[in-house]
């Protein structure tokens, strides 16, 4: 996971990403093009972002489809 600082690089749109809130509070937002929003309210103060990492597949979950 590699953390992107706001002021070099923006986001593709309608992603779902994890922000860093004025370098201090971790959240899970989407961003619109313009702004990030979480629930459809303006995020402000995002210093840093990221992609969301992949879900991992539990074992249980292979057991089913197998």
């Amino acid at each position: 996971m590699k953390w992107i600082e706001i002021s070099n690089e923006r986001p593709k749109p309608q992603e779902q990403l994890l922000v860093l809130i004025s370098n201090r509070v971790a959240s899970v937002v989407k961003f619109n093009g313009f702004n990030f929003t979480d629930d459809g309210l303006d995020v402000d103060d995002v210093t840093h972002w990221c992609y969301l990492p992949e879900i991992p597949i539990l074992k249980r979950e292979l057991l089913r489809e197998g």
